[in-house]
């Protein structure tokens, strides 16, 4: 009697929706059902299933460790690296191969819809991101919009105009640090109940506005904050702005910074405080 090469998917993570070009590192948990041990030296391996995966570009294998013995009765759980492909809805399927003899047992399978939207958005949507330091160039912008804010020219000299708003870091750094969860309904506008935004902190501030057709989103806090940006093939670029926020130095919000925060913050104070911070927002978005 031949050897008997049998699994059983116990449970995978497999996921329904992704944006473009969106990761996601999913598992899929298998048994073996049969009489053979599952080892690397054996080629036993976990394949995608025809031998190609529209989410998977590292081959069309995830294989076991070299010391890993798969028992007949005992488990093992495989972990995928996914990238969403372009629009639609896309197949992924995985199964488990003895390469050079068979495939067997059961298939873990998804069908998978991406969304893209490079001209529109579809509703509804939820975003994550964050935001933080801006690039050199807009740190100095920021910087000199408060220089002509607050009467004085512009010298180009980093370092006058760095002194004449009370000195920091030789490119005026100005930024913003936190994180933010965007649920929008089926008419774009932002579900207030279920958004945040945060800034140096855990607080939550809540958030109101919408996303337009076209993909940009214009949203604002209470708290004083104002959110612009857009989405593109599934990703969110853009700007986190608080004008007027006064952070003192030695005060509660500024002691509740870490060192990191405090050192970058010196870039454009006003006698003791900052006037004006800005940093710049990432993430992704997808279809709820």
């Amino acid at each position: 009697m031949g050897t008997i090469d049998n699994a059983v998917v116990v449970s995978h993570t497999l996921p329904t929706q992704l944006a473009c070009s969106q990761q996601s590192t999913i598992t899929v948990t298998v048994r073996n059902e049969g009489d053979t041990t599952w080892t690397a030296a054996g080629n036993y391996r976990l394949g995608a299933v025809g031998d190609q995966d529209p989410f998977f570009t590292s081959g069309n294998r995830i294989a076991l460790a070299p010391t890993d013995s798969i028992a007949p009765g005992q488990t093992h759980t495989f972990t995928i690296q996914l990238v969403a492909p372009g629009a639609g809805t896309h197949t992924t399927d995985w199964r488990m191969v003895h390469d050079g003899v068979r495939w067997f047992g059961d298939t873990a399978s998804r069908a998978v819809t991406v969304a893209c939207n490079s001209m529109s958005v579809f509703y509804p949507c939820v975003i994550d991101g964050q935001f933080g330091m801006p690039a050199h160039e807009q740190r100095i912008a920021s910087r000199n919009a408060s220089l002509l804010r607050t009467g004085h020219t512009i010298t180009g000299n980093d370092q006058i105009d760095n002194a004449v708003l009370g000195g920091g870091s030789p490119d005026g750094g100005i930024w913003l640090s936190g994180q933010y969860h965007l649920e929008i309904d089926a008419n774009g506008q932002i579900i207030s109940s279920a958004s945040w935004i945060t800034v140096f902190s855990p607080t939550h501030n809540s958030v109101t506005g919408g996303i337009y057709p076209n993909g940009e989103i214009h949203m604002g806090s209470p708290a004083g904050l104002d959110i612009s940006g857009l989405i593109s093939n599934g990703m969110i670029s853009g700007y986190v702005a608080e004008a007027g926020m006064s952070i003192s130095r030695g005060g509660s919000v500024w002691n509740s910074l870490s060192v990191t925060d405090q050192n970058n913050l010196r870039g454009i104070w006003h006698g003791n405080d900052l006037e004006y911070v800005h940093g710049v927002m990432s993430g992704t978005w997808a279809a709820r």
